[in-house]
């Protein structure tokens, strides 16, 4: 057998070197994850509903976090550490503070704007590009 390969043996019987993080910290952080989202309940999913109608689909943990962090700047809230860690955590705490935060989010309606902008048509001529003059004056 090659060196550097790993048999099928391997690694079914030994399923914790492949994971990510297996440490006693990772462990409670990620039981405090399950607790927080049993405590939230269905109150989640209608906060995790209503703020991807307002920032989009497709939120990742920084441009929730940067939201986050704008809302606590505004309230005086504090975001805890798991929640500053884990996504699901931070949506847990937009749950958690949902009484005080919902009425200083934006509306749904500010997406639909944006929306609508970036679907209009432009008028695009068509440009040469080894003429660094028409590129200078399109972009």
């Amino acid at each position: 057998m090659i060196p550097f390969m790993r048999s099928p043996i391997e690694t079914t019987v030994n399923p914790l070197k492949i994971s990510k993080r297996t440490t006693a910290q990772a462990i409670k952080d990620y039981e405090k994850v399950i607790e927080r989202v049993q405590k939230a309940g269905p109150k989640l999913d209608s906060v995790i509903s209503r703020l991807q109608n307002i920032y989009g689909m497709h939120l990742t943990a920084y441009s929730l976090l940067k939201h986050a962090n704008k809302l606590c700047d505004q309230l005086g809230l504090n975001i805890d550490r798991l929640a500053t860690r884990n996504r699901k955590a931070l949506f847990c705490w937009f749950a958690e503070n949902w009484n005080y935060i919902e009425k200083y989010l934006p509306d749904s309606g500010c997406r639909d704007h944006l929306h609508c902008v970036q679907s209009q048509n432009y008028h695009c001529s068509i440009v040469d590009l080894t003429d660094i003059k028409s590129l200078l004056k399109v972009h």
